[in-house]
């Protein structure tokens, strides 16, 4: 098995491309906004702005004392609680499997996180971006599931591990995905040699 390496001059094209590739291809209608929001997402957290190494409180309970902050810091918390989780459950979903807080729980806090953002927003326009961010949610860690997976796989074991995980969840996205790397067949069968 060959692949290819190359350095990425542009991440924000980069992770552009990445992104509305992704919404095509899960058909996810999604605003302009919310793309850009995503492809800000994955540039910060590839340069070096990571939200899982600040992370030292469980998710859960940083959203339960948000409610409790003055305004100004509750927007900021929120934020980081919606990016944390959005970011977790999309890009980093195979970490989950086997763990007690599973993607569903990340949605869960996640959607809520920017719910209750898009209620305190300073403007229409960003309250109206977290709203779709909350609405969305689901539909949004579908497509960094997808970039995870085309940024991710640089050896057979990736694969391998992918294909556990479509055993064990029957992710469309994973399905395709191999049948992509011709792993698995159009019958959903491991392709042999």
């Amino acid at each position: 098995m060959r692949f290819d390496l190359s350095i990425v001059k542009n991440p924000e094209a980069f992770f552009c491309d990445l992104v509305n590739t992704a919404a095509k291809n899960q058909k996810a209608v999604i605003s302009e906004h919310a793309k850009i929001y995503l492809v800000n997402l994955l540039c910060q957290n590839a340069l070096g702005n990571n939200l899982i190494n600040r992370a030292d409180t469980p998710i859960s309970i940083i959203l339960q004392r948000s409610l409790m902050e003055p305004l100004k810091q509750r927007r900021a918390t929120l934020k980081y609680v919606g990016d944390y989780s959005l970011y977790v459950a999309g890009y980093f979903s195979e970490s989950l499997n086997r763990k007690i807080i599973d993607v569903g729980c990340y949605i869960s806090l996640g959607g809520q996180a920017f719910g209750n953002l898009s209620n305190i927003a300073n403007s229409s326009e960003t309250s109206n971006l977290y709203l779709e961010m909350f609405n969305k949610f689901s539909s949004l860690v579908d497509i960094l599931t997808e970039i995870s997976f085309e940024t991710s796989i640089t050896k057979a074991e990736d694969l391998i591990r992918m294909y556990d995980r479509w055993l064990h969840t029957g992710s469309t996205i994973l399905e395709k995905k191999l049948m992509e790397k011709g792993i698995i067949t159009s019958d959903k069968k491991l392709k042999t040699a």
